[in-house]
């Protein structure tokens, strides 16, 4: 009887231990609502979604459209990229967005605690981002 329960804890252990190690790409997939900064000092509210192989979009609250993204993390931070090749210069122009969204993949230091998922730009600018639970 010691013995079974000896392989039951062992079990346990080995089975938190797994679940406390998952890598932070697979907690962040999903969608995370919070503010799109847009440039130009602006935001809106908007839903980011970060998709299995890096791929993703940003989805602007009150805008008919969704920016293609791809996203990747390496060494704590986590760079997301719009696929200009998707109509960004038209969207740029009827979002007023700015260049530097569009234009340029945005690095961020990131802090991942429950469904709160915190950017922070290097400029020290933050946004938080709240996990979106499916229904």
């Amino acid at each position: 009887m010691k013995k079974v329960i000896s392989i039951a804890l062992v079990l346990v252990v080995v089975l938190t231990a797994f679940a406390a190690c998952t890598p932070v790409e697979e907690k962040i997939l999903g969608s995370w609502k919070g503010s799109v900064d847009i440039g130009a000092g602006f935001s809106k509210e908007g839903t980011y979604v970060f998709n299995e192989g890096g791929t993703g979009k940003i989805e602007i609250v009150g805008e008919a459209v969704a920016l293609d993204t791809r996203w990747s993390i390496y060494e704590k931070q986590l760079t997301i990229e719009i696929d200009s090749s998707a109509g960004g210069n038209i969207l740029q122009s009827i979002l007023n967005i700015g260049a530097d969204l569009m234009s340029d993949p945005v690095s961020y230091t990131f802090a991942l605690k429950g469904d709160t998922l915190t950017l922070t730009k290097a400029d020290g600018s933050t946004t938080s981002l709240t996990k979106v639970v499916a229904e």
